[in-house]
């Protein structure tokens, strides 16, 4: 259950941080995999989650709601991370979520050409689904990257 910040039962939100200052971090970042100190943690910042948004955007795939903040978090004990939050038509804040176009649960991955910005309601609703239209998304992606790094190998 998540309250009216649209936090859920025992996370602690540790500061609010605008997109453009978090992408401005991820990109002077040494590389995936690396913690980086962001405002007294040590934290990934170029986690696929963060740059699922950073590549694919902000913006809602299925409804729109677009992304406004990032809150960096803790849950219990857990290192603190950064989520990014939008606004649903009520006004309530709601978590923006990596979502798989095609769902691990039919063998998708956990690569960027596979990810999606998505609010956590349409996440929800969503499910395993996997239609048509995002068996197409999913294919262009796959070629894209496979030529992106054919293109670098014959540099």
């Amino acid at each position: 259950m998540s309250n009216k910040t649209g936090l859920q039962n025992g996370v602690k939100r540790l500061g609010k941080y605008p997109i453009t200052e978090v992408f401005e971090y991820m990109d002077a970042s040494p590389g995936n995999g690396v913690k980086v100190r962001f405002y007294g943690h040590l934290m990934y910042i170029r986690s696929t989650r963060l740059l699922n948004f950073r590549v694919h955007g902000i913006t809602c795939v299925k409804c729109g709601s677009r992304g406004v903040f990032f809150a960096k978090e803790r849950h219990g004990k857990d290192a603190p991370h950064l989520n990014l939050y939008a606004f649903n038509k009520r006004g309530n804040p709601i978590l923006m979520t990596q979502d798989h176009i095609r769902p691990k649960a039919k063998g998708g991955t956990n690569n960027l050409y596979n990810l999606q910005p998505m609010c956590s309601d349409c996440n929800r609703n969503k499910g395993d689904e996997w239609k048509i239209g995002d068996k197409w998304k999913y294919l262009i992606r796959r070629l894209k990257d496979f030529f992106v790094k054919t293109n670098r190998s014959m540099v």
